[in-house]
């Protein structure tokens, strides 16, 4: 995964986490505005750098893509 990409989870690791659940559906829209696809919604799961929140939300991305 390239450095800028690591940082951009980060952001949204933080920004998932620091949301109040009702919000949920921003973090979506977040997701789907930066084209985030299925494949790479996996390889972060795979390498565990989502937790709490945020994992819920991507977990539903990929129900809903």
């Amino acid at each position: 995964m390239k450095q800028f990409d690591k940082g951009w989870w980060n952001c949204f690791n933080s920004f998932a986490n620091n949301t109040i659940n009702d919000n949920d559906s921003i973090c979506i829209e977040v997701l789907r505005g930066a084209g985030i696809t299925k494949d790479e919604v996996e390889e972060v799961l795979r390498n565990g750098e989502l937790y709490g929140n945020a994992l819920n939300i991507v977990n539903e991305y990929i129900k809903l893509n």
